[in-house]
């Protein structure tokens, strides 16, 4: 299934998965095909607020020894606002990302947040045209972007208040 998910990807999609990602979580390691074929076990993530998943989606985990096995230098690069200090609460931005708008931490505070390497990584298929594709592989928790808070996001406040404790802040490492 995930193979031909893999053959189903239009090649100007897969070419953006495969690699070492530009920014974000990082795999530590170029991402290749046959990582596709790594021990992925087919999850159900446990969404209390709707706002992790997506309809029509399959998501996949990788864990445990598969994964430090398969990248033992990986890192996160994204973390839940719940898991966001308060004091560094201020240091949270709004941005304009690759996919929209998205929250960001700036580089000078991500010194002071524990972050610690992936536990899982996750590979999500969804339809397109009809056929399952890969929409995105990457290491790190699953997170929701600023699209799924279900409400105009203007300030920080604006997601706390919603309760939308699931929602990215991208890490910027200085540089």
């Amino acid at each position: 299934m995930i193979v031909d998910a893999v053959a189903a990807t239009p090649p100007s999609h897969l070419s953006t998965l495969l690699g070492e990602r530009p920014d974000g979580s990082m795999w530590g390691r170029p991402f290749t095909e046959a990582d596709f074929s790594l021990p992925w076990e087919e999850v159900t993530p446990d969404d209390d607020d709707g706002r992790l998943t997506m309809p029509g989606c399959r998501y996949f985990r990788l864990g445990g020894a598969a994964l430090r096995s398969a990248f033992p230098n990986a890192v996160v690069g994204a973390v839940r606002i719940a898991s966001v200090p308060d004091s560094l609460l201020p240091s949270v931005m709004i941005c304009e990302g690759a996919h929209g708008r998205e929250l960001r931490l700036r580089p000078d505070a991500f010194e002071l947040l524990d972050v610690g390497a992936p536990t899982e990584a996750w590979l999500v298929l969804g339809p397109s045209d009809g056929v399952e594709v890969v929409f995105t592989v990457f290491p790190g928790p699953l997170l929701s972007s600023l699209k799924m808070v279900g409400r105009e996001v203007r300030c920080v406040a604006d997601v706390l208040e919603a309760d939308a404790l699931s929602t990215a802040v991208k890490l910027e490492r200085s540089r």
